[in-house]
């Protein structure tokens, strides 16, 4: 929700009093410095519009305000893989009302979304080889997602396990979480 967690907190401001030392960003970054390295991370070295960010079905997802935020943000169009238009390797979509060539993809798709729906008709195939760049890959979601925590043994990482590998429920169950591994927008 890298648009969302921009956007909001500035309208929590506007209308809620919220102590001036607090602050959304990390580390040094503060909200333009923030935009612009999320503008730089997105598109790259391309115009807006040959930057998408591609979903399923866009407009149905639970972080579509995120889709909304992104654009008003960096100026990419959230795009419908069902609405990409293949033309030997390169991609293409309508921008108002013009085909307009895709450099850069800003992949949102979760694959096992997209594999598990039979409503969307003849779709890409984005395994094929494509001239465009990714961010992030495709294979985003396996290498870095929620199933990676219970591999990673660090002090600043929450402890975390497979539920198959609890041998006994903890006596304090209301310090954990139960997260559904696959679930789409948590």
């Amino acid at each position: 929700l890298y648009g969302f967690q921009c956007i909001y907190p500035d309208l929590l401001k506007k209308h809620f009093p919220v102590s001036e030392n607090y602050s959304q960003y990390l580390g040094d970054f503060t909200r333009d410095s923030y935009v612009a390295f999320l503008r730089e991370v997105i598109l790259g070295v391309h115009a807006p519009e040959n930057v998408i960010l591609l979903e399923i079905k866009p407009e149905e997802q639970k972080t579509k305000i995120d889709f909304y935020c992104t654009r008003d943000l960096i100026g990419i169009q959230a795009v419908c893989l069902t609405d990409l238009i293949k033309e030997g390797k390169q991609l293409y979509y309508f921008l108002n009302g013009k085909k307009t060539p895709i450099h850069r993809i800003y992949n949102r798709i979760i694959f096992d979304e997209l594999h598990s729906r039979d409503d969307l008709g003849g779709v890409v195939d984005l395994t094929q080889p494509l001239d465009v760049e990714w961010v992030p890959h495709p294979d985003w979601f396996y290498r870095i997602s929620k199933y990676t925590l219970p591999f990673i043994k660090h002090p600043y990482v929450p402890q975390t396990f497979f539920l198959s590998e609890v041998k006994q429920v903890p006596r304090d169950l209301d310090n954990y979480v139960l997260k559904p591994l696959f679930s789409f927008a948590g």
